[in-house]
């Protein structure tokens, strides 16, 4: 009988990988990239033993990928990472454009379980690895990936990993970076400032080193360190309005936010001081509250000043609401039941005549930040609230928009920084991976080539790149007294 010998069956063997990948370059020539992968994948199974097996699997990956087979693309690259190809010169190609691939179509769990595998594969024990010129770039994407996935221990991880690596690279202060976002998107404040104090020194990237001053201050806060967040705070805004020219998008969205806060904080301030009390020290207390306004409202017009629109038209609006909550709590406000009738004649004398102005200046705020608001050009839910407070308080002059026939839908001159597109290495606010690459399948009779590809990006996903700080609605002042 025929083939019956070990070098007949080898031969047999040889013919059957040799008609398979025929059959697959053929399908993948006529368009039928589906059929293709997997005449590819059904060779890699059956000859595994086979020196062409290994290439089979990452055609059949790259079949898979034009074919949008993500199934046929899974089990290609599990069976490409699996111990018995591990250590084959084909192994790192065929991990890298499963994570690429998953990566380019937002499928960030899966991309940053391949990239893991690429990084801890970095040993002599998977020499091919170590030589890849991608290790490196999966590694950094490994890092990104999980931060943006909220998988914050897998985050630390990896960046501890990478920066062990690859100690003095470019990327390995952003990668320190990364690592204080995922301490602090933990819930471990202590971890995340360290790591900022570190890294905001020696940052290159001026976005960067702005918005590590903003999420410094956030840590600081979390840990109960208010002077040294308030010191942060400042730091950012100072550094957006002296190097405004050179800070991108992601940079001026941080130092804007900053100041922001800052007003935020005198608000704080101006919360805490009650109404109530004694009389006689009433009229210093409304004054106090009136000067710390005051301040809250110039520091609010000199983020307006930043030019970024989310925060510019989100101060505008603070401006008038807090005055407006302000002469309502003021009205509001009880006397102390202990008074005699002549203590709350004189009580109610002292806030009629602080009420009637701080009305005034409400609906003076809310004016001005809407004529401020059409001259920049910007519509959003702050400029509609605007709108509305006006309509709430000189309805004669300002009709409510809906009664006119209009409705206000939110635009403004220029976008507002994305959280993240797709992982690449130059940007912290929308930070993007490396790049994916796109391999024609490799025919039997050929060595493998390798034609790479501009970086894939994923859609956007928040207008804000600082998930854990956005302007708050109505917020601001809420103790006794504030209102």
């Amino acid at each position: 009988p025929a083939f019956q010998t070990p070098q007949q069956r080898e031969k047999l063997d040889t013919l059957i990988v040799q008609s398979v990948f025929k059959q697959g370059e053929q399908k993948a020539n006529s368009g039928d990239h589906k059929a293709a992968a997997a005449a590819y994948l059904r060779a890699a199974k059956e000859f595994s033993k086979d020196q062409r097996a290994a290439q089979a699997v990452v055609n059949a990956e790259v079949e898979a990928q034009k074919a949008g087979d993500l199934e046929t693309l899974r089990a290609a690259a599990n069976l490409i990472t699996n111990k018995d190809y591990r250590d084959k010169p084909e192994a790192p190609q065929g991990a890298w454009i499963a994570a690429s691939t998953f990566q380019s179509m937002g499928l960030f769990k899966d991309a940053a379980e391949y990239s893991e595998l690429i990084a801890a594969s970095n040993d002599r024990q998977y020499p091919h690895f170590q030589k890849y010129e991608k290790t490196k770039d999966a590694s950094f994407n490994a890092v990104l990936l999980r931060v943006t996935t909220g998988d914050n221990d897998k985050a630390v991880q990896n960046g501890e990993r990478f920066v062990q690596a690859y100690p003095n690279s470019p990327e390995a202060d952003e990668v320190v970076f990364q690592i204080g976002r995922a301490h602090q998107n933990a819930g471990r404040p202590k971890q995340a400032a360290e790591l900022y104090r570190k890294y905001i020194p020696r940052a290159k990237n001026r976005n960067h080193q702005v918005q590590g001053m903003l999420l410094l201050a956030q840590a600081e806060f979390k840990a109960g360190n208010e002077k040294a967040g308030d010191a942060a705070l400042r730091q950012a805004a100072d550094a957006g309005k002296r190097r405004g020219r050179e800070l991108g998008a992601e940079g001026k969205y941080a130092a804007a936010q900053a100041r922001y806060m800052e007003g935020e904080r005198i608000l704080d301030r101006f919360a805490k001081v009650e109404i109530s009390g004694d009389v006689k020290q009433l009229s210093a207390r409304l004054k106090e509250k009136t000067e710390l306004l005051k301040k809250a409202a110039t520091v609010f017009l000199d983020t307006v000043s930043m030019g970024v629109a989310e925060w510019s038209t989100a101060s505008l609006y603070q401006i008038g609401f807090t005055y407006e909550s302000f002469s309502k709590s003021l009205r509001e406000a009880p006397p102390p039941a202990k008074l005699s009738a002549e203590e709350k004649e004189q009580f109610q004398s002292q806030i009629d005549a602080f009420v009637v102005p701080v009305e005034e200046k409400s609906l003076d705020a809310y004016e001005n930040g809407w004529k401020k608001a059409m001259e920049l050009g910007i519509y959003n839910k702050w400029t509609a609230k605007m709108r509305d407070a006006l309509g709430r308080l000189n309805a004669e002059l300002y009709r409510p928009l809906k009664e006119t026939g209009f409705e206000i839908r939110q635009s403004s001159p220029s976008p507002f920084p994305p959280l993240f597109e797709a992982p690449q290495r130059d940007l912290v606010a929308a930070p993007k991976g490396k790049g994916s690459e796109s391999n024609e399948p490799k025919k039997e009779e050929s060595k493998s080539e390798t034609k790479s590809a501009k970086d894939a990006k994923a859609a956007k996903e928040s207008d804000n790149p600082y998930e854990t700080m956005t302007p708050d609605d109505d917020k601001k002042p809420k103790k006794k007294g504030g209102r």
